[in-house]
């Protein structure tokens, strides 16, 4: 039913906005009262078609508001403001009912923006109590879905957190390990350090006792040799 009403007040809308009546055709004479030009369009003196002189005799067609009138001068049919034509009752005729036309046409459209405004009240207070409806539906399950976002976000940071905390101990293992092998690798050089100092101590010792041998031989020698020369003198 809602839709059949508004597809009726549009169609009424549509109807009463078409003017009621058509520019008619008049045919009023009278004379320029002074020299000028004959326009091709309305509201535009780019385009003179036609050149007129005072007095001479024209036939108004219509008024067309803003003072201007279209008429017929000798063939041709163009537009000119009233300053140039000698203006007589029937011209003012057309003046008038032109203005009131346009009085009417004001009241007519003021009319049917009230109408306008009516429907689109009722439709926006029809509106208005779908949308609580759907907004107290869309409340609840912005509500249910906060909760449930706030549940996945708690479940994330848990998750996060194992994940950080693991990450932690295998760097903390890992560190470890770089430490015991830097310890490792210190000990080692350490002991190599201490093997290569009792390596040349042992090579001085054994040195030593080489040549302590190598003296012992010599007195020795020079004994033995003492021996016999003590020998040979005796």
């Amino acid at each position: 039913m809602q839709f059949i009403y508004r597809a009726f007040a549009f169609l009424f809308l549509f109807f009463i906005s078409v003017p009621t009546s058509m520019s008619q055709e008049n045919n009023i004479a009278t004379t320029f009262s002074q020299d000028g030009s004959l326009f091709k369009n309305f509201a535009d003196e780019s385009q003179a078609i036609a050149q007129f002189k005072e007095n001479d005799d024209c036939v108004v067609i219509s008024y067309l508001g803003s003072y201007t009138y279209k008429i017929k001068y000798k063939g041709s049919e163009g537009y000119v403001t009233d300053e140039f034509l000698f203006v007589n009752e029937e011209m003012m005729d057309l003046y008038f009912d032109h203005e009131e036309k346009q009085r009417l046409k004001a009241i007519n459209e003021k009319e049917q923006r009230r109408k306008k405004i009516q429907e689109i009240t009722r439709a926006a207070e029809e509106k208005k109590a779908e949308l609580n409806r759907i907004d107290s539906i869309a409340k609840a399950k912005v509500e249910e879905e906060k909760r449930l976002l706030a549940l996945e976000k708690e479940r994330i940071i848990q998750e996060q957190l194992a994940k950080q905390k693991r990450l932690d101990s295998i760097a903390k293992v890992e560190e470890n390990k770089r430490l015991q092998a830097l310890e490792n690798e210190r000990i080692k050089q350490e002991q190599l350090a201490e093997q290569k100092r009792l390596d040349s101590i042992a090579k001085v010792e054994k040195e030593k006792r080489l040549l302590a041998l190598e003296n012992e031989r010599i007195k020795q020698e020079q004994l033995a040799e003492q021996k016999r020369l003590d020998s040979i003198a005796k």
